[in-house]
């Protein structure tokens, strides 16, 4: 499934609802994790559909944007992998947005982008090794953990390759 599916997706209501990817209700960021060392803002084509996206710098994090969809993105840094908290701009006072968690990086000219692999987050947590979370009848699972645990989890596992999808989404820059 493409990214942008998968983030749209994961995006508002419909995250806490279980729809899409694992998704927390607490960001894996603090003010002090927050980096901008990667050349993000710009336009870029999603490779697997074209689909363009318009990055710019907004507050303390990154908007990206393309005609059907809009993401507010924080960059975050540990241990030498980069990292993405992605959320959907809150568009009324009811919104509840999720935060989904990618692993991002650049690769010969490429922006990639590699999400939390569900399946994976789904056994560990049955295995009693995840963080605090809750799981709804069609075993989809919400993370309810404080950010410091987040933190811990993500990082604990970042180098295991069952963690991540092994399908990253591939943007190439649009001159």
């Amino acid at each position: 499934m493409r990214l942008a599916a998968i983030l749209a997706m994961a995006a508002g209501a419909a995250i806490l609802t279980g729809c899409g990817p694992v998704v927390s209700v607490q960001p894996l960021y603090t003010e002090q994790d927050l980096v901008y060392d990667l050349p993000l803002e710009g336009t870029w084509a999603a490779q697997d559909d074209g689909e363009i996206w318009q990055v710019q710098r907004s507050g303390d994090g990154y908007r990206f944007e393309s005609s059907a969809d809009k993401f507010i993105v924080h960059l975050l840094h540990v241990n030498g992998l980069r990292f993405l908290d992605i959320t959907s701009p809150a568009e009324s006072a009811l919104a509840v947005s999720g935060h989904v968690f990618a692993k991002v990086w650049m690769e010969d000219g490429a922006l990639r982008i590699s999400l939390m692999n569900d399946t994976w987050v789904e056994k560990i947590v049955q295995q009693g090794l995840g963080p605090q979370s809750v799981t709804n009848s069609e075993r989809e699972v919400v993370l309810t953990a404080p950010t410091n645990e987040l933190q811990r989890f993500v990082w604990l596992y970042a180098a295991d390759p069952e963690a991540f999808e092994t399908d990253a989404g591939e943007w190439r820059r649009v001159p």
